[in-house]
């Protein structure tokens, strides 16, 4: 409600051909990249072991929320460039994203974290 559109589409999801084709992409993408970052965070990237200067809070938590905000603000300029994205399709493929990623990681902790959060069947 706080943002201006060119046309009055509040409150209407998806309400272009385009804008729908987009968020099946952004669902694909997430249920793909986010087991992916996952297995990786798990597997190969250990970065308090590479930035041991930083407290922990930092290397584990600062460090890989500002990747993430850097890799989704990038994402979000593509689509407005590369894609010719309305405003509106940009926010609305970015939150879809951004919920179909949350519920893996949901279903993840939920189902295959297993002693000290390690990954296990």
């Amino acid at each position: 409600p706080y943002l201006t559109y060119n046309d009055d589409t509040s409150g209407i999801w998806f309400a272009s051909r385009r804008g729908r084709q987009l968020a099946i992409r952004a669902v694909g993408l997430a249920l793909v990249v986010t087991p992916i970052l996952v297995m990786l965070d798990e597997w190969v990237v250990d970065l308090h072991g590479w930035l041991p200067w930083l407290p922990s809070f930092a290397s584990n938590g600062v460090v890989p929320m500002a990747i993430l905000a850097i890799a989704l603000w990038a994402g979000a300029r593509r689509l407005r460039h590369r894609a010719g994205a309305t405003r509106y399709e940009t926010m609305q493929t970015v939150f879809v994203f951004v919920s179909t990623a949350f519920v893996v990681l949901t279903a993840i902790g939920a189902w295959f974290r297993g002693e000290g959060m390690g990954l296990g069947w």
